[in-house]
């Protein structure tokens, strides 16, 4: 008789795209899983007094394996867009004997565009990708 699970009505799936805070910190365990800590400011308007304010939410992602190490090539201000789990873990802080808590991103997927790839330069390069196609079907002779 297979074992009865509750209903799974709740997902804990969270996507966010916002700008990388500082490099991402690669490190690698004993066994050799790679593992890269990074944060992604996601940033909004909130009305405040009667006007618009800027305001910036900072996310703590970690990403790990394959991920982790293409992390490793990603900078301080690419955009990055990231999927994953949120995950809270708790610790004491050793000086005070406090309680505390982090909550971070586990990351399912990470993407990054590099702030020294603006869309101008990709849409020159496809252009000019596209017109030499264009010139080589040109000169097939028939």
């Amino acid at each position: 008789m297979a074992a009865e699970y509750p209903p799974n009505d709740c997902f804990n799936v969270s996507y966010v795209s916002g700008y990388l805070g500082g490099d991402p910190v690669v490190s690698y365990t004993a066994n050799g899983m790679a593992i890269a800590k990074f944060s992604i400011g996601s940033s909004y308007n909130k009305k405040v007094d009667g006007s618009y304010e800027k305001f910036t939410d900072w996310i703590n992602c970690v990403c790990f394996n394959y991920k982790a190490e293409a992390m490793a090539n990603a900078h301080k201000g690419d955009f990055c867009v990231v999927s994953g789990k949120i995950s809270t873990s708790t610790y004491e802080d050793p000086t005070t004997g406090e309680k505390k808590y982090h909550t971070s991103l586990l990351c399912n997927t990470a993407n990054v565009r590099a702030k020294h790839t603006p869309a101008k330069k990709i849409e020159n390069s496809i252009s000019s990708n596209v017109a030499k196609t264009q010139e080589e079907e040109d000169e097939i002779p028939f």
